[in-house]
């Protein structure tokens, strides 16, 4: 009689369970779920494997981009120039920063769109990267980046609440006797400096503070400092301050999306050399904010600027350099929100 009963119900809820899971997967479909049921996942169908996908848009702004996070997988370096994304009909047009990528680094990648379209909660797209492939190091860049590539991937995410900035960091250790690196006119890794960690972070402010030693704590430019993460640089606990290593970098790069052009200000704090390099949309031709002033060893010490940046992405790069201890922070102002 119990078998008999099962059967019974299967026969007559059957059909009810078939409607509500049509139902669902339409509701899930529309976006008319709670965006805490939509996971982030990217994945990549060549090259670079991906391991961030972000929305954010700004309907009064009249602006919207997203974030992918790529690493390069090859065994050669790349240099990634474009970035597309589409989403249904929509298409938004970007670039990645850093571009130029030995194996196993990070890039962050930002394509923009001056309208805000109803994609609702479920974000579905596909992404594809162009650039050259390398088989050298960054002083024969021109001459030997000539295999051109287009890679792609898809990506399932749903919008940000908050306006989010991320970084893609390397950390590189100096030479033995090097204190810091000399001044350089762009933003990259000095010869003979060894890469020894990178990764990427997401923050939600225009900025950040960090210290390598715990000589440096409180805030900095407004934000609490606090140790510089550990899946992106070796500097807690001076663990590159004893032989071979005496010195360390990094090098954090982001990209914005300016709906139009604005001033935007740039206010450091570093105890160590820094220096924001930025790129204006489209022009290929890195700027120092600072022209080299705050690059020496030094105590905690603020400088600040304002620079213009026209319509379309931008990019920006912090560099920072110190002999086994000290700690940077960075403030943009006046960005879109």
């Amino acid at each position: 009689m119990r078998g008999q009963s099962s059967i019974e119900f299967l026969t007559t809820y059957s059909f009810l369970f078939i409607m509500l899971g049509v139902l669902a997967s339409l509701l899930f479909y529309f976006g008319t779920l709670p965006q805490n049921t939509v996971p982030m996942s990217c994945t990549s169908f060549s090259g670079p494997t991906c391991s961030l996908a972000s929305y954010y848009a700004n309907s009064s702004a009249h602006y919207s981009f997203f974030i992918i996070a790529l690493q390069n997988s090859q065994t050669m370096p790349i240099n990634v120039t474009n970035i597309t994304v589409m989403v249904r009909s929509y298409k938004y047009n970007g670039y990645c920063s850093p571009g130029f990528l030995y194996p196993g680094m990070y890039t962050l990648c930002i394509a923009g769109s001056n309208n805000v379209y109803n994609l609702g909660s479920l974000v579905q797209g596909f992404y594809t990267i162009t650039g050259k492939a390398c088989n050298t190091g960054l002083a024969n860049l021109g001459r030997y980046c000539s295999e051109s590539f287009s890679y792609s991937g898809s990506f399932t995410t749903s919008p940000s609440v908050k306006k989010p900035t991320a970084f893609a960091v390397v950390v590189a250790a100096g030479p033995q006797g090097k204190a810091i690196p000399n001044y350089q006119n762009a933003p990259l890794v000095p010869n003979n400096w060894s890469i020894v960690q990178n990764g990427y972070w997401v923050t939600y402010p225009n900025g950040y503070a960090y210290t390598s030693t715990p000589q440096y704590s409180g805030t900095a430019l407004g934000f609490k400092l606090v140790p510089f993460p550990y899946t992106t640089s070796l500097l807690n606990g001076n663990t590159l301050c004893t032989p071979p290593y005496n010195s360390m970098l990094s090098i954090s790069s982001t990209l914005f999306y300016m709906p139009t052009s604005r001033s935007v200000g740039v206010y450091i704090d570093t105890a160590g050399a820094e220096e924001v390099y930025y790129e204006e949309p489209a022009s290929n031709v890195w700027i120092s904010t600072f022209s080299g002033g705050a690059w020496k060893l030094q105590s905690a010490t603020v400088y600040s600027n304002t620079i213009t940046l026209n319509g379309g992405v931008a990019k920006l790069e912090v560099v920072w350099a110190s002999n086994c201890f000290g700690m940077q922070a960075l403030n943009l102002t006046n960005l879109p929100q």
